[in-house]
C-alpha cells in the first residue's frame, strides 16, 4: 500500500472515526453548489407495433411528471418544490433530493402521437409510443399521353 501523509488509512488513531473523515469532507471546495438537477437513465424499446421510453425516475409522484410533444420532439421532464423545512435541523449535506429533469428524444414520422400513453410503476416512466402506418409516395411515376 502506497503510504503517505494524507491517506486517509494510514494513521487511523490520529481522527475520530472513518466516518468524521471519509464522509464529512467536502471534495468539491466551499464554493460549489449543487444544482439537484439530474438526466435520468432512459431504456427505449422498439416493438412491431409501438416504441416504449422507460425512465429511471425513483422518488417522484405521477402528478410531478409533464410530458409534451412539440413539433417533433418527445419532452419528458418533472419538477418538484422543496417544501419540507425542519425547524432545529441543520443539514450538513443533502444529496438525495432531485428537484428537475427533462429528457427530449426525437419522433419519427411513423408514431402516432394522438394515442401515447404513459404510467408510472416503481420508480420507472414509461410512455407507450404507438407506430403509425406511413405512406410513401411513390418516387417515380408514368404517365401516359392521350
Amino acid at each position: 500500500m502506497y503510504h503517505t501523509k494524507n491517506n486517509i488509512f494510514a494513521r487511523p488513531a490520529q481522527r475520530n472515526s472513518f466516518f468524521d473523515d471519509a464522509f464529512t469532507r467536502d471534495f468539491f471546495g466551499a464554493d460549489f453548489k449543487s444544482k439537484a438537477i439530474s438526466t435520468p437513465s432512459a431504456n427505449i424499446l422498439e416493438s412491431k407495433d409501438k416504441f416504449s421510453v422507460d425512465l429511471s425516475v425513483p422518488g417522484w409522484k405521477k402528478e410531478d411528471f409533464n410530458i409534451q410533444i412539440e413539433g417533433k420532439t418527445l419532452i419528458l421532464s418533472a419538477e418538484k418544490k422543496d417544501e419540507t423545512r425542519e425547524e432545529g435541523i441543520k443539514w450538513n449535506r443533502r444529496e438525495f433530493r432531485q428537484h428537475s429533469f427533462k429528457r427530449m428524444f426525437e419522433l419519427s414520422e411513423n408514431i402516432n402521437t394522438a394515442h401515447i400513453a404513459a404510467k408510472y410503476e416503481n420508480g420507472i416512466l414509461s410512455v407507450d409510443l404507438p407506430k403509425k402506418e406511413v405512406v410513401k409516395e411513390e418516387t417515380a411515376k408514368k404517365i401516359t399521353v392521350s
